[in-house]
């Protein structure tokens, strides 16, 4: 049994302090990864596992900002052309599985659009590749380094089905396992960055980031605020 590392989370987390900024919020969680999975092999990633990529999710433009450059340091000009698209394909007005979403009011109204599709088809995130890598992996957003190595509450672990088989087949429950926290974390996230920051689906960052050859700018530009595209504020996220 490992020690309890319940003082060791806060450590880590206290660390964010009281101005959090996105890089650092970002390094405590790949500290808490490692933390964990020290912790509990059993939760390691299979190599080569992407199931936790078949889905949607939603970013910022700061992490956009970040994602953008690894982007362009991780994959070559083809490769970033198919993901944008992949991304057009998604948000074809007329025919693409993400139409109806993209007439969302609200969050929540985009929620529930983003999960009738997911009944309907499952999307893979347009970053991976068809070798189940991400093509900005060293970029990639807080939600994907958090997935799986921390919790909301003890009876509601970010965990994926892989690994609550594996502690089925162990004869092992999510209870017996120590996970980080995640409210801190996910405070930090959201009190950093610009007063007017905004979120969207990731396929639409990639649609408005290409350019006229099919590639991605290099550049970052914000998300527009004229309603053409769903955009979500700070206190949307609040209350996600």
């Amino acid at each position: 049994m490992p020690a309890d590392l319940s003082a060791a989370f806060t450590r880590v987390t206290s660390d964010l302090g009281d101005n959090p900024n996105l890089i650092a919020t970002l390094e405590v969680v790949d500290t808490l990864n490692v933390m964990v999975e020290g912790a509990h092999p059993i939760l390691r990633c299979p190599s080569g596992c992407a199931r936790c990529c078949h889905q949607q999710v939603y970013i910022s433009e700061e992490e956009w900002a970040i994602l953008l450059p690894a982007l362009h340091r991780g994959s070559t000009a083809d490769e970033r052309r198919r993901i944008v698209r992949r991304a057009r394909r998604l948000l074809d007005r007329k025919r693409g599985p993400f139409r109806r979403a993209l007439r969302a009011r609200n969050l929540e109204e985009l929620s529930r659009l983003m999960q009738n599709v997911d009944r309907r088809r499952v999307q893979r995130c347009v970053l991976l590749t068809s070798d189940n890598r991400c093509a900005g992996y060293e970029g990639r957003p807080m939600i994907c380094r958090a997935f799986g190595r921390v919790a909301h509450t003890v009876n509601l672990p970010m965990l994926c089905k892989i690994f609550f088989d594996r502690l089925r087949d162990a004869g092992e429950s999510h209870e017996s396992l120590q996970l980080a926290d995640f409210a801190p974390v996910r405070q930090a996230y959201l009190q950093g960055g610009a007063e007017d920051l905004r979120w969207s689906l990731l396929p639409v960052f990639v649609v408005l980031h290409a350019d006229d050859d099919g590639d991605l700018v290099r550049e970052p530009r914000p998300l527009p605020r004229d309603g053409s595209w769903p955009t979500m504020t700070r206190e949307d996220m609040e209350h996600f």
